[in-house]
């Protein structure tokens, strides 16, 4: 067998909603990716993409988070060309061979956006979204297109073309929106990531409802396209599975300094890349900063003082 990723724990057993499983894409993002893993433990960018199609296979006809699913057979193709690269010492960027998947209102080379609608699909884009080229150009492999609510104007995902999105946890449950379908496809193991987008909620109320990491990021850290119809309060975002994968991806989808974008540009990108993931390179939060509402803190004994030193190892403010 060939091994590639560095990927630790290849035959760890996961509880995943009750049954005791092997699986390999419920391990995290930054563990693929370490850079000090044990020799024993690498892991073949084909076999991370079987798993993502076996994944795919298994859950979405119950859980409705995948519209669109590119060809079986291209994505083995460029997982196999990563594999070379791994075996080279020359991977194409920071994401080469992992599975990311795109909420469908962003476009991606290639691949239809249908919006969540019932009207004709957009099969062809003179625009790609600015963070879909920079994932390809970290050498990320888009899988395929997320489900949303009809246009991402509602807070759950439902739509008259893909149906209901329903809750990795509970499938009688919904997903909140109107990004369902990214944070459904990570909290079920199919990618450990996916870019969604949030004008009033679209990130933050289907990570709250799937158990799964987001971040709504300041306006024009991450550039958009297409416009949205909700101007400036939209924004392009991650999911994960936690907070340090977050920073890894967040860390691709910013730099965009050396993109051209054939379009008038209604973002502001920053002269100098944020450096997220190295802001994440601890396992504790001592010393972090950790702003708490003294309203929600007078009302919740979980936020009393004394827990929120314990959190911070230092005194809360």
């Amino acid at each position: 067998m060939t091994r590639c990723f560095p990927f630790f724990g290849v035959n760890t057993v996961v509880w995943v909603f009750g049954f005791v499983v092997p699986r390999i894409l419920h391990l995290h993002f930054s563990l693929i990716l370490s850079r000090d893993p044990p020799k024993e433990a690498f892991l073949s960018p084909v076999e991370v993409m079987k798993d993502t199609l076996l994944r795919v296979r298994e859950v979405n006809l119950t859980y409705n988070c995948i519209c669109f699913l590119e060809n079986e057979q291209t994505l083995i193709d460029k997982a196999a060309a990563a594999e070379q690269r791994y075996l080279q010492g020359k991977p194409s960027g920071k994401l080469d061979g992992i599975p990311i998947t795109i909420k469908d209102l962003l476009y991606v080379p290639d691949m239809p956006t249908l919006n969540g609608s019932m009207l004709p699909p957009h099969k062809e884009h003179p625009l790609i979204t600015p963070c879909v080229l920079s994932i390809i150009q970290e050498g990320g492999i888009i899988i395929g297109k997320t489900t949303t609510s009809d246009f991402g104007w509602k807070a759950v995902t439902v739509c008259p073309r893909t149906g209901i999105t329903r809750n990795p946890y509970d499938a009688d449950r919904i997903t909140g929106g109107s990004s369902g379908g990214s944070a459904t496809a990570v909290a079920l193991g199919i990618a450990p990531l996916s870019i969604g987008s949030d004008a009033g909620g679209s990130l933050r109320i289907p990570a709250g409802f799937c158990g799964v990491v987001t971040l709504k990021a300041t306006i024009g850290v991450v550039p958009h396209a297409p416009v949205s119809v909700f101007g400036s309060l939209s924004t392009v975002g991650p999911f994960a599975r936690d907070v340090r994968d977050l920073s890894l991806l967040l860390d691709v989808i910013v730099d965009v300094r050396k993109i051209q974008v054939s379009i008038v540009t209604a973002w502001k990108v920053q002269a100098k890349k944020p450096r997220f993931q190295k802001r994440f390179n601890s396992n504790s939060l001592h010393f972090q900063c950790i702003g708490v509402h003294r309203a929600l803190q007078r009302k919740s004994p979980c936020l009393q003082n004394d827990t929120v030193d314990l959190w911070l190892g230092a005194p809360a403010s």
